[in-house]
Parts: structure tokens; sequence; C-alpha cells
């Protein structure tokens, strides 16, 4: 398992890939390359989820209902 400080080194790099608009990325040694914007959004949401985890916090469930009239 990755240490806080690890998760959030690759956090921060993500997050750099992710400001450049490029979709390849390194850290720790590692190349990734991902397929689209989409898929390194994903990667950035569930790494925070990782680092909540991590750090104790929970991840708040978030829900929207919308009703029409019919």
């Amino acid at each position: 398992m990755a240490t806080l400080e690890q998760l959030q080194a690759r956090l921060d790099a993500l997050e750099e890939v992710k400001a450049s608009g490029t979709l390849k990325v390194r850290y720790e040694g590692k190349e990734i390359e991902y397929r689209s914007m989409a898929d390194l959004q994903t990667a950035i949401r569930d790494l925070k989820a990782d680092i909540a985890a991590a750090s104790g916090r929970r991840k708040a469930n978030v829900g929207l209902v919308h009703f029409t009239r019919g």
C-alpha cells in the first residue's frame, strides 16, 4: 500500500498533466498514458478517494433527484 505522501505525489502529477492538456504522466519512475481526458479525470477522482481513505476521511456521497409533473 502506498503512503499518503506517495498518493499525494501521484495526484499532483496527474493534476499537472491535466492542466497541461496532455495524457502522459510520469511519477516514481513509471510512465502512464491515458486514452482520454475522461480516463485521466477518473484516475484523479479515484486517487482523491484513496487519499481520503488513507487519511481517515470518508468520501461524501451526493445524489441528485429530479422530479417533473407528468
